[in-house]
């Protein structure tokens, strides 16, 4: 008979309906998921039933734009409660200790109950970066050199495997030296629309807005802190200890943009087709093309746009995939290169709920290992 391992999910936006439905397919012998609790910003719902939450009313009630507040009990099994999202999180203590926390919410409010679980003997999945990005201390504290503390793919490719791919070096002992790529699959689409040559700055971004590739505000993609955290939480898997605040970030509009409303923001914007289309034809002059890049190595972190050869791996890249070069010891002459998907719901879900299946296999939810 297989193991319920007991799952809680914080946050149930598009990436957490995605992980509530995989995780109801997953066929995990010798266990099985058990959904305890899901959790909104406001409410959550509580299950002290062995069978958990019954995922298809929730998901019901999520696909028809409910939230968990008005979840109907009545269709769940007996002993199933809707709280105040700050009551269930008080609860939390009180559920099985070899149990996975997942994090698909947006805040670092959660990361005080996070470390609470570790320490209890848990494990966290988060497709959320901000509680890796925060303190250094809140990711030593999250993150074990052992790897079943923590389950964290999708905070920087969604299920492309970038973070496996560095544990993997590390614990085979490699000398990392530098990890750069691109991660952001808007700034990917934008600088394969400004090599084309055929739009404007401002027109690509607002295309991009118009067509929901960006994110509501398109000064959150453009701003490079969401790639920046990407390159801090890289960084940290390596073990080089760096905090957000010494990262050089390059924004891709102007300080006097920044206050503006986004329908404002949208007609500014074009003002700098000339700058762009300028460091676009500089950068062809000598053989290269525009990438957003992050470069990582233990001397610093950078993200900005760079010029690279346009036979290179990053050169060759074109839409929104995302791509890491990583040199080493071992990759020297030649780098390794993984390239895939760094967005989507259902294919960042998959990456959240890759991470729940290896570490339900572990000894420290099997509860054999603490």
């Amino acid at each position: 008979m297989s193991k319920p391992v007991e799952v809680v999910l914080l946050g149930c936006g598009l990436v957490g309906k995605a992980v509530l439905r995989m995780l109801g397919t997953v066929d995990g012998k010798p266990f099985r998921f058990v959904v305890r609790a899901v959790a909104e910003s406001d409410f959550g719902a509580l299950s002290v039933a062995g069978t958990g939450l019954d995922l298809g009313h929730i998901l019901k009630l999520k696909e028809s734009g409910g939230r968990i507040g008005g979840l109907d009990v009545s269709g769940q099994p007996p002993g199933t409660a809707v709280l105040p999202a700050d009551k269930l999180l008080a609860q939390l203590p009180g559920l099985s200790a070899h149990s996975i926390l997942i994090d698909c919410t947006a805040t670092a409010s959660v990361v005080p109950h996070m470390v609470q679980w570790v320490a209890r003997g848990g494990s966290v999945v988060m497709a959320n970066k901000k509680p890796l990005t925060g303190p250094q201390a809140d990711f030593d504290a999250l993150v074990s050199a052992s790897g079943d503390t923590c389950g964290y793919e999708s905070t920087v490719g969604a299920g492309t495997p970038f973070v496996a791919s560095l544990r993997r070096l590390v614990a085979a002992g490699d000398t990392v030296s530098s990890v750069m790529g691109t991660f952001s699959g808007t700034l990917g689409f934008l600088m394969a629309g400004l090599q084309a040559g055929e739009k404007g700055w401002g027109e690509l971004v607002n295309m991009a807005h118009d067509l929901g590739y960006t994110e509501p505000d398109p000064r959150d993609d453009l701003s490079g802190s969401d790639v920046a955290r990407k390159a801090l939480i890289m960084a940290r898997t390596l073990g080089w200890e760096f905090e957000m605040d010494q990262i050089e970030v390059e924004s891709l509009f102007s300080t006097d943009m920044a206050e503006l409303s986004v329908a404002d923001f949208k007609q500014a914007i074009g003002k700098l087709d000339g700058e762009m289309s300028a460091k676009r034809d500089a950068a062809d002059a000598d053989g290269k093309v525009l990438r957003y890049v992050a470069s990582c190595s233990k001397d610093g972190l950078k993200v900005g746009l760079q010029a690279v050869p346009k036979d290179s791996p990053l050169g060759l890249l074109s839409g929104p995939d995302n791509m890491m070069v990583v040199s080493s010891a071992l990759y020297a002459d030649r780098p390794l290169v993984v390239q895939g998907a760094g967005a989507g719901d259902d294919v960042t879900a998959a990456g959240v709920v890759a991470d729940c299946v290896d570490l339900a296999r572990s000894a420290r939810i099997a509860g054999t290992s603490v």
